[in-house]
This record gives structure tokens, sequence and C-alpha cells, in this order.
């Protein structure tokens, strides 16, 4: 069973989310949904920012912005590629791993929208 706790550790790790999720990044998401992060290390901020949105049913849009700049990401990698066939063999793994994370967000996307809330 993964947890919002997980999945923010997941998210903040660039080794295995491959991109770069800095604490700006996550006050910058916060302001734009209008939701609390609270304070501390990148992956307490972030959980804080999931369960918030998941609270006040903003879990996809929330989901929907991260999507956004995992493929910002992903468009860069791209165009390092392309400027330099030497950097493919180095950029590929990280290409796979914020493939893999992409996946991920839209597959909570998916369901998170999918959940009705309970009155």
């Amino acid at each position: 069973k993964t947890s919002l706790k997980d999945i923010a550790a997941y998210l903040t790790n660039p080794v295995y989310s491959g991109f770069a999720l800095s604490r700006g990044d996550v006050a910058r998401l916060a302001r734009a949904h209008k939701l609390p992060r609270g304070f501390g290390k990148r992956d307490l901020m972030l959980h804080n920012l999931l369960q918030a949105a998941a609270q006040y049913e903003m879990l996809p849009a929330l989901l929907q912005t991260l999507l956004t700049l995992v493929e910002e990401w992903q468009m860069g990698y791209g165009r390092f590629a392309a400027q330099s066939a030497m950097l493919t063999p180095f950029l590929q793994p990280w290409q796979e791993r914020i493939a893999a994370t992409k996946a991920l967000l839209a597959t909570m996307q998916q369901h998170a929208a999918a959940v009705q809330p309970i009155s």
C-alpha cells in the first residue's frame, strides 16, 4: 500500500522521479492552487500539499499541474538530446525515469478524478 508520504518522497528524489522538485516549486504549486504546504523539507512540504489537495478536493488539479511540470522537464531532456547525440546515453536513464513518473501521475490523476467525494 502506497501512501501520499511515499509518493511525496518519490517525487522529491530526482534519482527516482527523473526531475528536481525544489522547495520553491512546491511553494509555487501551493500558491497556484491556493493550498497550504507547511514548512520543512521538500518531501514534507509536498506531502502536506498533497494531503491538503485531497482534503479540499483539488487533487486532480494539483496532479495536472505536476504533470505539466514533468512534461516540461521531459521536453528539456529531449532538447538536450537533440542538441548533442553524445548526451543521449546519459540522458536515456533520466528520460526513462521521468516517463515512469509521468505515467504514475497520470494514473493517479485518473483515479483521483474518478473518486466521488462522500457527502
